[in-house]
């Protein structure tokens, strides 16, 4: 009878695992795609798809450098800011200037803001939450650069009910974040 019940066991886990009714999109393949543009690069999963780069569009202050809205609704948006230009020059001010945005415009709510370093390089992390009706989306932005001279923000979002399943990707991603 023991014997009975492991085999029914074995044969039901692989009727489950082969029909399909597990959840193997979390976007951690090892196939990687690589953004590099106007002195930053990143790898990010390939699952995601292209970023349609924008070439820089933008002003002289802040470039939009381009943009995924990928797979699982992951959306991706890389902005690089010229601090020789933006009193005062900080790259905190970048991450302050985005918060801000997000609070005016969405009715944001920030659930974290911490400064940490990855590979030698300080960052800035914030994840917030956008509460208008039109926009319920977890947010990951992710700001580092070089006072007085550059500071790029990489906005990661995904819906609410997706976001915590998304974070660890969002983060392995920023490890990879190269500044030339």
């Amino acid at each position: 009878m023991k014997k009975q019940a492991i085999l029914i066991m074995v044969i039901l886990a692989f009727v489950v695992f082969a029909s399909g009714c597990t959840d193997t999109s979390d976007n951690s393949t090892s196939s990687k795609n690589t953004f590099s543009q106007e002195g930053i690069s990143f790898e990010y999963p390939s699952s995601w798809g292209d970023f349609q780069k924008l070439g820089g569009s933008g002003t002289d202050q802040l470039k939009n450098l381009g943009y995924i809205n990928g797979a699982d609704n992951v959306d991706v948006q890389v902005q690089k800011t010229n601090l020789a230009l933006v009193p005062p020059g900080t790259v905190e001010y970048v991450k302050n200037s985005s918060v801000e945005y997000y609070k005016d415009y969405y009715n944001a709510t920030v659930l974290n803001d911490t400064k940490t370093s990855v590979n030698g390089l300080d960052h800035y992390e914030v994840i917030l939450s956008t509460n208008t009706p039109a926009y319920k989306e977890k947010h990951y932005i992710v700001v580092m650069g070089k006072d007085n001279e550059v500071g790029y923000s990489i906005d990661f979002s995904a819906p609410v009910s997706r976001f915590n399943k998304q974070l660890p990707i969002f983060k392995s991603v920023e490890q990879t974040i190269s500044i030339q």
